[in-house]
């Protein structure tokens, strides 16, 4: 989300994903056990990568306890997580909900951070000696509570004041979406982000809009 954010990425151009197989597959009613998804976004000349992990490398589907348990160790859970390589983790602890959930690569060094407002750092850490930290130009939730963000904007009937809004948080959710695709079509989705469409996986139609029946439209002014 926040780096999505911070670097105003906007919509991919394409999708890859490698992903579970066998009894760890997706299948028309759940999805893998784990996935390793890349977004690959143009910003002018330049290119970013943004690669998403998730799941258990050793996990598989029990369908009779509906739950997930390592393939090695039969009736115990999953222990092999999904993770970047140690060369861009460098160590940094990823137990799940105690490690950082997003490590930014950059030319000259790494910034990882979590969700939390200010558990962040940098390294090299030297990389900050000195540095000329700009004013803030995001205006701050009263209390730096979202909950009273989304009151506040409601009250003075500002949608652009919950910053969460749909002008973010739509393109956001079309983007992470958009992994489902390259995950259940298994091969590199491009994507037209004007048509909503993908050239190269004319199949991914169905999955990307539908047919409403008559007496279920609603016309928005947006």
């Amino acid at each position: 989300d926040m780096s999505f954010w911070a670097l105003e990425l906007g919509a991919p151009v394409s999708i890859e994903a490698f992903s579970a197989d066998g009894k760890g597959a997706m299948t028309d009613v759940s999805p893998p056990t784990w996935s390793t998804i890349t977004y690959t976004f143009k910003k002018g000349n330049d290119e970013i990568k943004y690669v998403w992990y998730d799941g258990y490398k050793d996990a598989i589907f029990n369908e009779e306890k509906w739950a997930l348990e390592s393939k090695d160790y039969p009736g115990n859970k999953p222990r092999t997580r999904n993770l970047p390589p140690q060369e861009i983790l460098e160590g940094q602890p990823d137990d799940e909900g105690k490690g950082y959930g997003t490590v930014m690569v950059g030319t000259d060094g790494k910034l990882w951070f979590n969700r939390s407002k200010d558990n962040w750092f940098v390294k090299p850490s030297n990389k900050l000696d000195g540095w000329d930290w700009p004013e803030q130009s995001i205006p701050r939730a009263r209390g730096e509570n979202p909950h009273n963000e989304f009151f506040d904007a409601v009250k003075a009937g500002d949608p652009k004041g919950a910053l969460s809004n749909f002008h973010h948080a739509g393109p956001f959710t079309e983007m992470v979406l958009l992994g489902n695709l390259a995950v259940k079509h298994n091969k590199k989705v491009e994507w037209d982000a004007k048509t909503l469409s993908s050239p190269n996986t004319p199949e991914a139609a169905s999955m990307i809009r539908r047919q409403y029946r008559d007496g279920w439209k609603i016309d928005v002014n947006v």
